[in-house]
């Protein structure tokens, strides 16, 4: 009672402070989202970039500074006081939450830009402690903006001091009880995020039970993902300098990464989203203070399955091995079991035998020519305790539903569908370690690719050369070799070569190449596939088949614009595209010079600068994968269609009419400006044309405010010749000639 007394009287104190220049929300006013838009976006997940505001704050501000009418005071509690959430490096950060609310949108993230730090220490930052209430003068942002899973921080502004009203942490509430299925559904990257039910608990300390740790997220950073009864996966982020391995880890930690198939009894932590190759992960769980996880039993461990032979003739049993251990906490092992099953009837299970120490073995009988056989190995401990590894992927080796090893028995020479098919969403081929063949027509050399990747993280990118047979799904692959025997090899060979699969970043390919047969040059290259760029984008996970059968082979994506052109803050090489099904990330280790860095032009270089809102009519190259993306590597400026810069023209007022202007210069070589003019917000296409009536360009596809535009059209790729642009609108239509001159 007393606690509560003391609550009212600091409410009505609080209620007397005023100042003209501060507007005073709550938390819940700041965070919360419309339950429409929530669903919308549990409908549209990662497909759409351009619709990522669906699931940010209202109070967000827009400006290149903020205006008064952004300024926002709040009167919070303070959860998680500065330097203890420490990934910022320097942990000028705080969790706050409301004091009377209900327990959804209550809580928001606090974070310094480091520019502020001395004016902040300065205003009180650092005096906040956990339990006090503040009054606190800031902003409203999003990070990462431009995409789907940001996270609502609160920005406080240097020229307010922070009011520190009183220490009450008894009324600091526990860890809300939830599910994994609160936050998402499914696999850990390409499943269900639930904005519907977790954006309301967004930096709300929840508490999770029964999970069990299934694999690491960044072992050398301290992450892992844990699984429930039912498959729906859940990480950890390691904000908090005590549950982190990272350089921000404070001296007082003791934390070390659990054992696979460990039991996490309880794991009680903020709820967050995180920037980066992770992001697509959606919401992931913070665990903060010494005793917010709690594991239980660690069961046993299983690695290192390997078959010999790895390629399976009608000649062969199969002999699989497996390291089967007691992990440290364990209870000690019993047995361990092989189950095979041949062409999808029932699973036959063979007790396997000691080799010596930790590794076991068991034979798969002799099988008939084409005979399908999957197979996986449990271990058993004495308490009762099993581990099933059931595939080779690093990420869903326990999880039986993305499938199993696997191999089919040839009584031929391998193929590139061989090497690469895979029946599973695992991601992994059958033939990784054998010595294998492959036929086909270069697709890329060295004219097209580096001999190493345009990257500031090399294990990002690709090199040359490419093999692909045709048009059909999982006939390329990546030739990883700088080795001589390839050097001779050049674009429209066809070829045959012998190497060693691998997985390289979880891409399938041919190293250590030992033959190499050219059979004739000049040959026509495969045409592109066109494909949806959510078949390959965001959110979409290793071993999605919509994404998996493309793999190494060469494939279109049409109707793009530019969406974000440093997506991956850590490796300035790659930029973002979306035809409005999903996003794309673009590297350049291609030889062109299509750039999305302006310090390219530096010193006289011929590039093209691309920008936010550029469009693209189409972009080609080769499917690529690195950092849990699935990414699109054009080779030379021939795989960039048209490329189109549309501007609104600043400080014009707004037109009365619709108007389309000529075109200046006429007759131009090889670029152009087309101007246009809306009176109202409507729905504009702006098309080229050909002299024959034929679609060459379309610069414009969407809605626009009312305004005056400006379009920077490149002709470089057309033949010269009279062209038609035409402006269509809902009530307006008009077409212009012009004449490219080369």
């Amino acid at each position: 009672m007393k606690t509560l007394i003391k609550y009212l009287v600091i409410t009505l104190l609080i209620s007397s402070l005023s100042s003209a220049q501060r507007v005073e929300r709550t938390i819940s006013d700041i965070q919360r989202v419309s339950i429409d838009s929530l669903l919308l976006a549990d409908a549209i997940q990662l497909t759409n970039t351009a619709r990522w505001t669906l699931q940010t704050s209202p109070y967000r501000w827009k400006t290149a500074a903020p205006a008064m009418t952004d300024t926002i005071t709040l009167t919070a509690l303070c959860l998680v006081p500065p330097k203890i959430i420490t990934y910022t490096g320097t942990g000028w950060t705080m969790i706050l939450s409301d004091t009377a609310q209900p327990v959804e949108w209550r809580n928001i993230f606090v974070r310094v830009p480091s520019g502020d730090t001395i004016n902040l220490m300065n205003n009180g930052f650092l005096n906040v402690t956990r339990g006090d209430i503040i009054r606190i003068t800031g902003v409203v942002e999003e990070f990462p903006v431009d995409n789907m899973n940001s996270l609502t921080q609160f920005r406080p502004l240097p020229g307010f001091p922070i009011d520190i009203i009183d220490n009450v942490p008894e009324i600091i509430s526990g860890p809300i009880p939830k599910a994994v299925t609160n936050f998402h559904n499914g696999v850990g990257i390409g499943g269900t995020i639930k904005y519907s039910s977790g954006e309301p608990f967004e930096m709300a300390y929840v508490e999770l039970t029964n999970l069990t740790v299934n694999y690491y997220v960044a072992a050398a950073n301290g992450t892992f993902n844990m699984v429930d009864a039912n498959g729906n996966e859940f990480s950890t982020y390691d904000a908090s300098g005590y549950y982190t391995l990272r350089t921000f880890r404070s001296p007082l930690s003791t934390y070390t990464l659990p054992s696979l198939n460990t039991k996490v009894d309880t794991i009680r932590g903020y709820i967050w989203t995180s920037s980066g190759a992770e992001n697509p992960r959606g919401y992931r769980i913070c665990p903060m203070y010494p005793g917010d996880i709690v594991f239980g039993a660690v069961l046993p461990g299983v690695s290192s399955v390997r078959r010999y032979p790895v390629l399976v003739t009608p000649a062969d049993s199969v002999l699989v091995t497996a390291r089967v251990f007691q992990q440290p906490g364990g209870a000690p092992i019993d047995s361990a079991k092989l189950f095979y099953s041949i062409n999808n009837a029932a699973f036959k299970s063979i007790k396997m035998t000691t080799i010596v120490g930790d590794s076991v073995k068991a034979y798969i009988p002799v099988q008939a020519a084409n005979a399908f056989v999957r197979y996986y190995v449990t271990a058993y401990d004495n308490a009762g305790y099993t581990t099933t590894i059931a595939n080779a992927s690093p990420e869903y080796s326990t999880n039986s539903s993305r499938g199993f090893f696997f191999y089919y028995v040839l009584d031929r020479p391998t193929t590139i569908r061989d090497i690469q098919y895979t029946p599973f969403s695992h991601g992994r081929g059958p033939l990784t370690g054998a010595v294998a063949t492959a036929s086909g027509i270069i697709t890329a050399d060295t004219t097209q690719l580096g001999l190493s990747p345009n990257s500031t993280f090399p294990a990002y990118g690709t090199t040359v050369w490419y093999l692909q047979t045709g048009k059909d799904p999982w006939n390329g692959i990546w030739i990883s070799s700088v080795e001589p025997t390839m050097g001779h090899v050049k674009l429209g060979d066809s070829v045959t070569v012998t190497g060693i699969v691998s997985e390289l970043n979880e891409v399938t390919n041919l190293y250590a190449i030992s033959n190499v047969q050219v059979h004739s040059s000049g040959n026509p290259i495969p045409t592109p596939t066109s494909i949806p760029c959510k078949d390959i984008g965001f959110g979409v996970s290793n071993g999605t088949p919509s994404a998996e059968k493309w793999e190494g082979m060469l494939i279109q994506l049409n109707n793009l614009t530019v969406t974000n052109i440093y997506p991956t803050f850590v490796d300035p090489s790659e930029y973002e595209v979306s035809d409005g099904t999903g996003s794309v990330i673009i590297r350049r280790d291609g030889k062109n010079n299509i750039s999305n860095v302006p310090g390219d032009t530096v010193g006289g270089f011929d590039f093209r600068i691309i920008n936010v809102g550029d469009k693209i009519d189409h972009i080609q190259g080769v499917l690529h994968f690195s950092a849990r993306r699935y990414k699109l590597v054009p080779r030379t400026n021939t795989d960039f269609g048209v490329i189109t810069s549309v501007q609104e023209i600043p400080n014009s007022p707004i037109p009365t009419q619709y108007q389309l202007a000529n075109n200046y210069p006429n007759p131009f070589n090889p670029k152009t400006v087309i101007e246009y003019s809306l009176p109202r917000e409507d729905f504009v296409t702006l098309k080229i044309y050909n002299i024959i009536g034929q679609e060459v360009a379309t610069l414009k596809n969407e809605v626009q405010k009312a305004g005056s535009y400006r379009v920077n059209f490149d002709g470089t790729k057309l033949s010269s010749g009279i062209y038609f642009y035409r402006l269509q609108t809902s009530s307006f239509t008009q077409i212009k000639k012009m004449v490219l001159v080369k």
